[in-house]
């Protein structure tokens, strides 16, 4: 790929702490489009996505399995552990020219990806039947739209929950929750289980629901749609959410900050009953604790009122830069609806999105993976009344930083937390603004 000079004159640091605002501006309209591909020709498709050595294994074994029957084509692949690693990788990739031809993309920088026009509009292959996506239902693709042209393809759904150790319960002789319950609902199962476990390292929640759940409790979301200022207006609700950990972090209910470890290694261990996190987590928690692992909503302010709601786990895109664009779409196209290749993946990034697929799962999966199944349809049969939220802002993370600091500081008791609400404001839409959202 003939490397963009542009690139290279952009501070690298600057490009990592914004992920890449400015560099993304420069658009691939003079790039010349190469994707057109001779028959038999062999051809090269870099692959970029994030995950453990389990989807590092299983990936490869779908590449694999795709070669069998296209032997022209060779894939160079890599993979990092997390979102923040991609994020950087991604950006230094971008700076050198040298971004992938399919890329696993997250919803906090897909929709900045898309928007300076690095990755390729997916509607005409559809059209062509290169991308055969009609068993999937339009709320699945919803993530991947901007402009309502489509750049990336879910590679599963799920939602935020609450993964739930029914063991733990069990023992404790304490009810599992039900959908719908409430803060308050949780608060006084969490002390039963406090009074009922003795031992001095439990902590009944592992990990507190993040503030873009919360908010959206309350009917509202954490960014605006804008993505230069916060989504909410009114400072009770950070309040209110830092108040509430307080007390429970101070009452034992809660795991405190200065406990490092690992949520997954509490909840699967019984060091806790409850964890949040998102619906495709709980398979792999249980096979580690060898028990099955149930999954809950969100809790919501009003009884019976639903706050998770359907979101896409991640998708692949490709790049507008890449030579072999068709060639790209047509493994995203297998790994998306052949039914081997998905034996393989046993939805390891969540409910594929392909009707066919998941009903086939359905008959070969654990008790353990049927969960998020069961947890999926639930939430599809019972949608939130909340619309689905913004984009996410290049600067959310710079945002998320300063909630952190706050909400440490809250905790150890340096300020108050309506004082850390009021400063999360003024630096939050300082951060926001000051970015231009990212854009």
């Amino acid at each position: 790929m003939k490397k963009n000079k542009i690139f290279k004159k952009l501070l690298v640091g600057v490009l990592v702490a914004t992920l890449i605002p400015g560099i993304l501006g420069c658009s691939n309209k003079n790039i010349k489009d190469e994707s057109v591909n001779k028959s038999g020709e062999k051809v090269t498709l870099k692959m970029l996505w994030w995950g453990n050595d389990k989807r590092k294994g299983i990936t490869e074994d779908v590449i694999k399995l795709y070669q069998k029957n296209h032997p022209n084509v060779e894939f160079q692949t890599e993979s990092v552990s997390s979102t923040a690693d991609i994020k950087k990788d991604l950006a230094l990739k971008t700076a050198e020219g040298e971004i992938p031809d399919i890329i696993q993309m997250d919803l906090d920088f897909i929709y900045n990806y898309a928007e300076r026009k690095l990755l390729e509009p997916l509607d005409s292959y559809i059209d062509q039947n290169v991308l055969n996506l009609s068993d999937v239902d339009e709320a699945s693709l919803e993530g991947g739209r901007l402009n309502e042209q489509l750049y990336g393809v879910p590679l599963g759904i799920n939602a935020y929950c609450l993964v739930v150790n029914p063991t733990v319960f069990e023992k404790a002789g304490v009810g599992i929750l039900e959908n719908g319950y409430t803060y308050d609902d949780l608060y006084k199962t969490a002390k039963e289980l406090k009074a009922k476990i003795t031992d001095s390292d439990f902590y009944p929640i592992a990990n507190f629901i993040d503030f873009n759940s919360f908010v959206r409790s309350k009917g509202s979301f954490y960014f605006g749609e804008s993505g230069t200022e916060l989504g909410y207006t009114d400072d009770k609700i950070m309040a209110e959410y830092l108040s509430i950990q307080k007390k429970w972090v101070d009452e034992g209910l809660i795991v405190p900050p200065s406990n490092k470890t690992d949520k997954n290694t509490l909840i699967a261990s019984g060091k806790s009953a409850l964890m949040y996190g998102t619906s495709n987590s709980a398979a792999g928690i249980s096979k580690t604790a060898k028990t099955v692992m149930k999954i809950i909503t969100v809790p919501s302010v009003t009884k019976g009122n639903i706050t998770s709601s359907i979101r896409q786990s991640m998708f692949f895109s490709v790049s507008s830069y890449s030579k072999y664009k068709k060639e790209a779409v047509e493994f995203i196209n297998f790994f998306t609806n052949d039914l081997e290749a998905n034996n393989i993946l046993m939805g390891d990034r969540g409910v594929p999105i392909s009707d066919k697929v998941s009903e086939s799962l359905q008959q070969k999966i654990t008790e353990a993976d049927k969960q998020q199944y069961t947890f999926m349809e639930y939430i599809k049969q019972h949608p939130s009344s909340v619309k689905v939220n913004p984009p996410n802002p290049n600067t959310s993370g710079n945002v998320n930083s300063l909630l952190s600091i706050l909400y440490n500081d809250v905790i150890s008791g340096k300020t108050t937390p309506e004082e850390a609400s009021k400063k999360f404001r003024e630096k939050g839409n300082k951060i926001l603004e000051g970015f231009k959202g990212g854009q």
